[in-house]
């Protein structure tokens, strides 16, 4: 606390998280990651802003993976959910939407995936809409729900004709 207003406060910040990361201690990447934006550490000195919320995103985006490797899949979904919530203009964002989708989805919670796919579709901006959309409809007729499961099904045929083997099982679906 005393030190942040040095003029290498910013370097040995950015030495401190190095260390962490090479360590593979994400709580503590996160820890430092925050705590150069709360006491806005390096943002005077030229270091974007972005990047200490994307360093602590990426640490849970790490720890996310880690459970995920671990087996404990629904702790790992409920984790890029709350990445994905906490930083909706980190570079994870959309990564953590799909990861968890994808967990929901190995935990039965299948409408709990379709909202994660919402998320990224409601973006516009992702090249996955296509793969999205057409896993939704796939859950969809898991859940019964055929006529929601079509829609989509139907709308993958018709805005992603170069999709062509997702346009094909699509109409075949």
């Amino acid at each position: 606390n005393q030190y942040t207003n040095h003029t290498i406060a910013p370097q040995s910040l950015n030495l401190i998280i190095d260390s962490y990361i090479y360590e593979k201690n994400y709580s503590e990447v996160q820890r430092w990651g925050k705590l150069a934006l709360v006491k806005g550490l390096g943002v005077k000195k030229g270091t974007v802003k972005s990047e200490y919320e994307d360093i602590a995103s990426g640490a849970l985006f790490k720890k996310a993976q880690q459970l995920s490797k671990e087996g404990k899949s629904l702790e790992a979904a409920r984790q890029y959910v709350a990445i994905a919530t906490e930083n909706p203009d980190s570079k994870f964002t959309e990564n953590s939407w799909l990861n968890a989708g994808i967990l929901f989805e190995k935990s039965g919670l299948l409408i709990e995936a379709n909202g994660c796919y919402e998320k990224i579709l409601s973006t516009g901006k992702s090249k996955n809409n296509a793969n999205v959309m057409y896993q939704m409809a796939l859950n969809y007729d898991a859940l019964l729900e055929f006529e929601k499961a079509a829609e989509i099904f139907e709308k993958v045929n018709r805005d992603f004709p170069t999709e062509a083997e997702k346009a094909s099982i699509s109409l075949y679906n």
